[in-house]
């Protein structure tokens, strides 16, 4: 069954896709010394934070919309509980994969918790919240009220990095519980707002369909391939290029 999909949504995280290629590009070409950058301030610091937010918040509304049409469809919650969990499952074994390939590549900077292991997590621990738009903006808010007083406290093992308790370490990708899971919560707040199964709250211009609409929903539907793929072909094209020119 082909579910209908809101081509705003699609159009957000296209374009956090690409964002996404623009800012790796230029890390890299940065790591390679090709062209020296300052990605933590100006224009490179609020790229990374859209890609970062859109897709963060996109996770939160998409689990507001498929929370609202297991409603209307009449399931019970388990069945509703099982798509999520298998869905954080992939995910996260995805980031267990890049966890993986990255200590092979830089042992000293490997993803240990990245965005891929949180959103993976997020998704099995808010499948009970997907429902309590509410609940959910007040947690938000909580957790962004307590992030400082969490990343003060120091753990003495890795294994509590996930939280965002402080630890030394160093990590190309990391993505801790705070504050970023009370972006996720403000996702599904927003999706109930915005959304109501398959209608929008909101009056919004016809896109145009045909090309540029398939084009869209490709790269939409296959974010998850395009993240795991675009890093390996980029490192290797621009690491070829360094070599040829130092």
């Amino acid at each position: 069954m082909i579910r209908f999909r809101f081509i705003e949504l699609d159009l957000l995280r296209s374009l956090a896709i690409a964002g996404m290629i623009i800012y790796h590009t230029a890390y890299l070409l940065d790591f390679f010394e090709l062209v020296l950058l300052e990605l933590r301030q100006g224009a490179w610091l609020i790229l990374a934070y859209f890609v970062q937010l859109s897709f963060l918040g996109l996770v939160g509304i998409c689990l507001a919309i498929s929370w609202q049409r297991h409603r209307q469809k009449g399931e019970v919650f388990l069945s509703f509980a099982s798509r999520q969990t298998k869905r954080a499952g992939i995910v996260f074994g995805c980031g267990l994969l890049v966890t993986f390939v990255t200590w092979l590549v830089i042992p000293d900077q490997y993803v240990r918790f990245g965005v891929l292991h949180f959103i993976g997590l997020s998704i099995f621990l808010l499948i009970p919240l997907s429902g309590r738009p509410l609940l959910c903006g007040l947690l938000a808010a909580t957790m962004f009220l307590f992030t400082s007083f969490v990343h003060g406290i120091s753990v003495p093992t890795a294994w509590l990095i996930f939280v965002g308790f402080s630890y030394p370490f160093s990590s190309v990708d990391y993505f801790p519980l705070f504050p970023w899971l009370g972006v996720v919560l403000i996702g599904i707040a927003v999706g109930h707002l915005l959304y109501q199964g398959d209608r929008r709250r909101f009056p919004m211009l016809k896109l145009a369909e045909g090309q540029s609409g398939n084009l869209l929903l490709l790269t939409s539907r296959n974010s998850l391939i395009v993240y795991l793929t675009h890093v390996p072909v980029l490192y290797a094209a621009i690491g070829a290029a360094s070599y040829l020119l130092h």
